[in-house]
């Protein structure tokens, strides 16, 4: 590592997470847990296990910044009776499920006992996770399968028969799908568990005082969710530190404590994860927030002179938004917020912030459980068949065509003393006009943290568990298309992007969408 890196355990991290798909660790010096503690010098050794060639590994490795130099030896294992059983003992064995753990004599009777637990490689629970929605797609079918024999024959008792298994069927799927979906969790504390010692190391760089609280360290997260959550928090917590906590003297004349507090804390609520970074510190100013975004040509004076406080937070989001003016070593490094909430959209999470000067900043993170199946919303748009997250729907409402008003020629509706802007799906997709009726519109309701927005939609469908897929490489990724499930009947919907369209539809209109 190069001289004065930051935040040393960080880059280990990465080192890790880049190699992790080319080959397995075997181990390292020193041992992880000292990686992650930083008791290290600015060098450390990985014996690693790969089929790909030195120049690939050392490219992967220095593709991680403050990454002075790389070096990769071949390592070749003495052929004597010892090595050939350690290496039988870690290497893979073709045709087995996991990799057993190695035996242990007791020391009592003298026999054998195998450890209670197996390693298994990724890419087969993710096997399984796609056997697992093929089942549901088949359960869905079957279901559909036996209504419509009902609609046609009546009570049989063949049919009744067919009820039991479809019934035993669907209860079985659903008990594989929750233990395989258990096998891919993992406890958010190994994101955590390197904040600790980032968070001192800031502090005392930039001068500060900080108590760090960590909560939920057990909750549990999809393995992919892990992954992809660590370096948002990384600059949640950066700006906690730099731009939110006051200096120990500054915080003295204002009343408060000589040490500022950072909260970062883990729960499950109903069928998401909640992440939240909290600090006691300055806060926001709404106003300063709005005259940056006006001096940075961000927002039109117009649309700034519309946007509550609570909306002005918002705008921090936005590219190229920074009301920092000094670039320090802690933060300002070129990750902007927009960067963060794109990753934490990117696995079909949420942000929002609340914030009060003088007082501190809230950070809420929202995440799936999942990546792989989920519940949705099956709605009519056109000749169509949508699938709208069910985490993203607020409510459904019928709208009356009087009841419909317009704004800079835009369709919007009050609901509850609110203003709902209103837009049609197909519209909104590009797939089609939008249709103009005489009777009411059916309206989804659906929000991205404080966003909102109604979709205007012909039918709706139901309720359905759906298997999220990937529209693959030929098709790649489309505006507003989280990817495609396939339905009951054999056909295929599209999964909506709820971020990606109400961040879009923002865009275009030039301001915030109803908060």
């Amino acid at each position: 590592l190069e001289e004065g890196c930051q935040m040393k355990s960080a880059r280990a991290y990465l080192v890790f997470n880049n190699l992790k798909d080319l080959g397995e660790v075997i181990k390292s010096v020193p041992h992880t847990r000292e990686l992650e503690e930083e008791k290290f010098d600015n060098s450390f050794t990985l014996v690693f296990v790969s089929r790909e060639d030195a120049d690939t590994l050392a490219n992967v490795v220095k593709s991680v910044s403050e990454i002075k130099e790389v070096t990769v030896e071949p390592i070749r294992l003495d052929d004597d009776e010892q090595t050939k059983e350690a290496a039988a003992a870690t290497a893979p064995v073709a045709g087995r499920t996991g990799r057993e753990a190695p035996e242990r004599r007791d020391s009592k009777n003298g026999e054998f006992r195998i450890s209670q637990t197996v390693r298994v490689d990724v890419q087969r629970l993710e096997n399984l996770m796609n056997l697992v929605g093929e089942l549901v797609i088949d359960r869905t079918r079957l279901a559909e399968i036996e209504n419509a024999l009902k609609t046609r024959l009546g009570r049989e008792e063949l049919l009744e028969t067919l009820e039991e298994v479809s019934l035993h069927i669907g209860r079985i799927t659903t008990e594989l799908q929750e233990e395989i979906m258990k096998a891919r969790m993992f406890p958010i504390d190994q994101v955590f568990n390197r904040f600790p010692r980032m968070v001192r190391d800031l502090a005392q760089k930039a001068g500060k005082e900080i108590d760090f609280i960590i909560e939920g360290r057990e909750t549990e997260l999809d393995r992919t969710v892990i992954e992809e959550i660590g370096d948002p928090l990384i600059h949640l917590l950066r700006n906690a530190i730099d731009h939110g906590i006051e200096a120990p003297e500054e915080r003295l004349r204002q009343g408060k404590p000589r040490h500022g507090t950072v909260q970062l804390k883990a729960f499950q609520q109903e069928n998401q994860i909640v992440i939240t970074v909290e600090d006691d510190g300055a806060g926001m100013d709404s106003e300063k927030i709005k005259n940056t975004a006006l001096s940075k040509g961000l927002l039109t004076p117009e649309a700034a002179s519309r946007l509550s406080p609570r909306e002005a937070l918002q705008l921090i989001f936005l590219p190229g938004f920074s009301t920092s003016e000094t670039i320090t070593d802690v933060s300002g490094r070129g990750v902007g917020m927009d960067i963060v909430r794109n990753n934490i959209e990117k696995i079909n999470g949420s942000i929002d912030i609340q914030s009060t000067p003088g007082k501190g900043t809230l950070f809420t993170i929202k995440l799936p459980l999942t990546l792989a199946i989920n519940r949705s919303l099956l709605v009519n748009a056109g000749s169509r068949v949508l699938a709208i997250p069910l985490a993203n729907v607020s409510e459904i409402i019928e709208v009356q065509p009087s009841q419909v008003q317009y704004i800079q020629r835009r369709k919007v509706v009050i609901v509850r003393d609110r203003v709902l802007p209103l837009i049609s799906l197909n519209k909104a997709l590009g797939l089609g006009k939008e249709q103009e009726t005489d009777t009411s519109y059916t309206v989804v309701i659906v929000s991205l943290a404080e966003k909102r927005l109604g979709f205007i939609v012909d039918n709706l469908i139901g309720e359905q568990e759906i298997v999220i897929k990937s529209l693959g490489s030929y098709i790649g990724k489309v505006q507003g298309i989280a990817g495609a499930t396939i339905l009951g009947d054999g056909s295929v919907a599209l999964i909506l992007d709820i971020g990606s369209l109400i961040n879009s539809l923002a865009t275009e209109t030039g301001s915030e969408l109803a908060s």
